[in-house]
């Protein structure tokens, strides 16, 4: 056979060879590289939402993706990004107390709460079937204050007020929206919507099998090591904190939601590892709107395997309630607050003298009008004189009691509230 001839023949049996056998090839290659892992039950995926929704029926589908990498033991095993897919499962009525307060300012709303359900987890172009228990958390991040800080001034915590009220954070609602929402605040019936970064808790009900890259077992001799002073760490609640019920002296349990290295990168402290405290100081809310005082500290971790070490614990930021404007002090003392307390009921009292003497004027009678949303404004601006004066009295007197005289907000920190913490130097004693 001519050589001219040998080269094609050559390479056509080269190119059948590789196409019969590459497929062979590659997934042995895939095989090798991945492993199967179980996502244990009550694992806990933090998520927000992809998209402003609407609530208005059950059914509607939701698209979420994963805000925090969830780890097992050393090892991530769903990214950032992740998406979740769901839908709106029901529409509960919000409790009697928020729904008085919404009427008394003019919004007739029907408010729902709504239930959510994801089933679906997008990850690697395919979808794995998912049994969750959906919690929202309508939270914020609430950092250490110095207890030797001044208070904001009335500016800055009229400032803070607003940016607050139109909900503005980095990954939340757009320009648009926010504007949307300002509007509804004014309206006596309005949609009720989800925004976009809606923060959930989707809890996991059952195991799933997940795969992700083979590695080498992890090298377990360096656990329960000594850190760095100061080392940063992730963990959550597993006791639920309320100062309306917690008692002094509560145990208190988190866990490290993210595994802690040492210098070489050697694994010191899993995912899992128990932070162990209790209660140090509880007192509740009270009346002119004294707040919730809750003091709880960590004092020991404890391994997986069970072994309990002393350590120094500092919480360095925790996740609130929006609304209840909690603060924390350097050790570990939380008390929440009331929004504006001062400022909202002077900021209402003027408007008193502006409807007493608004005569004629329509522009100051719509001014006074406050107290009722835009029905309020409506009445007082085409109303006999007297409308807007009563208005702008109701508007103080329900600001006064809301900011004055009610209950102030409890301190609360429900199951799976985030922390971020800093582990001091240990003391070297182990606990049986």
């Amino acid at each position: 056979m001519k050589k001219s001839t040998l080269v094609p023949c050559i390479s056509l049996f080269i190119a059948v060879l590789f196409s019969t056998f590459s497929p062979a090839i590659r997934h042995s290659y895939a095989q090798a590289t991945t492993e199967q892992v179980s996502v244990p039950k009550g694992t806990v995926l933090r998520v927000a939402l992809s998209a402003r929704i609407s609530i208005a029926h059950i059914g509607h589908p939701v698209e979420a993706t994963v805000v925090e990498p969830v780890y097992f033991y050393e090892r991530m095993v769903i990214p950032v990004h992740t998406k979740v897919l769901g839908r709106i499962t029901a529409l509960n009525p919000v409790p009697r107390g928020e729904r008085i307060i919404a009427i008394t300012s003019g919004d007739f709303t029907p408010l729902h709460d709504p239930v959510l359900q994801f089933d679906r987890l997008v990850l690697q172009e395919s979808e794995i079937q998912i049994n969750t228990e959906v919690v929202k958390r309508n939270t914020q991040i609430v950092t250490v204050r110095d207890a030797q800080l001044k208070d904001p001034s009335l500016f800055d915590e009229m400032k803070s007020g607003f940016r607050e009220r139109l909900g503005r954070t980095e990954s939340g609602p757009s320009r648009m929206d926010r504007f949307k929402n300002l509007l509804y605040s004014f309206l006596p019936y309005h949609p009720q919507v989800l925004d976009r970064g809606s923060l959930f808790d989707v809890v996991l009900q059952e195991p799933f099998e997940i795969s992700v890259s083979a590695e080498e077992p992890v090298d377990t001799s360096h656990l329960g090591e000594p850190m760095p002073s100061g080392t940063l760490a992730h963990a959550r609640l597993i006791t639920a904190l309320d100062s309306s019920e917690t008692k002094e002296g509560t145990p208190v349990e988190a866990v490290l939601t993210e595994p802690i290295y040492g210098p070489s990168r050697e694994l010191l402290y899993p995912e899992g590892t128990e932070l162990l405290g209790s209660v140090v100081r509880v007192h509740s809310a009270r009346w002119f709107s004294k707040g919730g005082d809750l003091r709880f500290a960590f004092h020991s971790l404890r391994l997986p395997a069970g072994e309990e070490q002393r350590i120094t614990v500092q919480i360095g930021a925790l996740e609130a309630q929006r609304g209840s404007n909690v603060t924390i002090d350097a050790e570990g003392g939380t008390k929440a607050h009331m929004s504006s307390r001062l400022l909202a009921p002077i900021y209402s009292s003027a408007f008193v003298g502006i409807g007493a003497t608004s005569g004629k004027s329509r522009v100051k009678r719509a001014i006074a009008s406050r107290g009722m949303g835009l029905i309020g404004r409506i009445a007082g601006t085409v109303g006999p004189t007297g409308v807007s004066t009563g208005l702008s009295f109701y508007g103080a007197a329900r600001s006064s009691y809301l900011h004055l005289l009610r209950k102030g907000p409890e301190a609360k920190f429900p199951t799976n509230t985030r922390l971020e913490i800093f582990l001091g130097p240990q003391s070297g004693t182990h606990l049986n």
